[in-house]
């Protein structure tokens, strides 16, 4: 809460050159991102987020219906395509189909891959082959703006964030807006992909889980879901925010102290770099009682972390998934949204088995399981 007063945000130089001056999380200058930051937040707004379901929900259910043909699949890698194709979506606007999906994310892994790095900008090194990488992106991206600016409005298949800050900048900022998807796409893909992994390995751990989410669901039709529809799935809207407490997708938070403050009784020099450990909280934190157990019912009787409200003034911090202050995630509700689709639709339309029940974590970038958490998957035969 102290963003340029007693702190700033605090990147590697290596992803700072990679992202770019326009992307919001890199911008220094407080007022600069907050005018940036009221501008990208209106990709996320009910009615943006109501335009994304059908897509979201397509997408999920196709990949549902390979990994049950399939039989037995890799969990990371899968949930880390099916990621990529809703950002590719939702965020950029194209419309993939395998070959797309596949050439785009290939480009997409190898930016990834190589930000973080040395800062040394030769062929070779890391910090090269990720900005050769970006740039090709930018390409593509620039590809499908023009493709856009082609279609009518009315004949296009769904309304993507690209579209939306289309219609809100004017074409001399075409490169500022490519920086933007690209960092969004960079701020939803692995985030999404780990979230939707630990769903699986936590789900697959815990059947009974899976039947009360059915229970839930009964013989609902989800083809039709509106946002209005979601409050009525609130267990299974609990199983996403015990996932994301057990296994946030980002584990900390780093920052520069632009100034010397105390903490708790101790001085925080200036010029150091301190973390805020997001997982640390959701594990140490007094609010949660067996903190290292999966316990969905839990949040029953945990205040509502969704909103600011005078009853989680002193508590809302004990929740740190998105960050907080000026620097939340701005795609925090979209998160949510596809973690929802993706609990529902996988819990009623396939059964699943853990090959490796013990699976030992990465967490570094993001927690995913080190043998790739291998599932034996099929179509469940009573759907009711």
């Amino acid at each position: 809460m102290s963003e340029n007063s007693y702190v700033s945000s605090q990147w590697p130089p290596s992803i700072r050159k990679v992202l770019g001056p326009y992307a919001l999380s890199m911008m220094d200058d407080i007022h600069e991102h907050k005018e940036r930051k009221r501008l990208l937040i209106n990709l996320f707004l009910p009615d943006a987020l109501n335009d994304h379901i059908p897509i979201i929900r397509k997408t999920i259910k196709h990949f549902i219906d390979e990994w049950c043909q399939k039989g037995k699949i890799l969990g990371y890698p899968q949930c880390r395509n099916l990621a990529f194709i809703m950002a590719a979506k939702c965020l950029a606007g194209f419309e993939c189909d395998n070959e797309m999906g596949n050439e785009l994310s290939t480009i997409y892994q190898s930016m990834i891959h190589n930000m973080f790095s040395l800062p040394i900008e030769l062929p070779g090194f890391g910090l090269y082959k990720a900005l050769k990488a970006k740039k090709q992106l930018i390409q593509r991206i620039s590809e499908n703006i023009q493709k856009l600016q082609n279609i009518p409005v009315d004949d296009r298949k769904g309304v993507s964030a690209l579209d939306f800050l289309l219609r809100e900048e004017d074409e001399n900022c075409r490169f500022k807006t490519c920086e933007s998807i690209v960092e969004l796409m960079f701020a939803s893909h692995d985030t999404t992909s780990s979230a939707m992994c630990s769903c699986l390995m936590f789900l697959g751990k815990y059947p009974n889980v899976i039947k009360k989410v059915r229970e839930e669901i009964g013989s609902d039709d989800l083809d039709n879901l509106t946002l209005n529809d979601f409050p009525k799935y609130k267990y299974a809207y609990n199983v996403t925010k015990e996932v994301l407490r057990m296994t946030p997708p980002v584990g900390a938070g780093y920052r520069k102290v632009l100034k010397s403050f105390q903490l708790e009784g101790y001085k925080i020099p200036k010029g150091w770099t301190v973390a805020y450990g997001i997982r640390d909280t959701h594990h140490t934190s007094p609010l949660y009682t067996n903190s290292d157990v999966f316990n969905p019912d839990r949040w029953d009787d945990l205040p509502n972390f969704d909103r600011i409200t005078p009853d989680n003034l002193e508590t809302r911090y004990n929740y740190a998934t998105f960050g907080g202050g000026p620097r939340t995630c701005i795609g925090k509700d979209f998160a949510k949204l596809v973690l929802k689709l993706f609990v529902l639709h996988v819990c009623k339309s396939c059964d699943w088995k853990l090959e490796n029940k013990d699976a030992e974590l990465y967490y570094i970038p993001v927690p995913r399981a080190v043998d790739g958490l291998p599932l034996v998957v099929q179509k469940r035969k009573n759907n009711d």
